[in-house]
């Protein structure tokens, strides 16, 4: 018995990962569009600067709610940006 008899979905789960890794890396490359366009690149440090700012201690939780989807947004910005100039993961 052959091992593609024994394992018939190891061929369907290596496929599927390949493919998974390449939606990964397009999703990553499109990412570079905070690079190469002075508006996104702008809209970016807007969202870069808005994220450094200190939250006043006597914010609302809605505040601190919202400061911090956009600090978690930049980050995930940044690392798609890596992770499009390291061409993978």
């Amino acid at each position: 018995m052959s091992n593609e008899q024994d394992f018939p979905f190891e061929q369907d789960a290596a496929r599927d990962a390949k493919k998974l890794q390449e939606e990964r890396q397009r999703f990553a490359a499109l990412h570079s569009v905070f690079i190469l366009d002075a508006r996104a690149k702008e809209l970016l440090k807007y969202w870069q600067e808005t994220a450094r700012e200190r939250t006043p201690v006597n914010a609302t939780i809605q505040e601190y709610a919202a400061r911090e989807a956009v600090r978690s947004h930049v980050q995930m910005i940044e690392e798609q940006i890596v992770l499009a100039q390291k061409g993978g993961f």
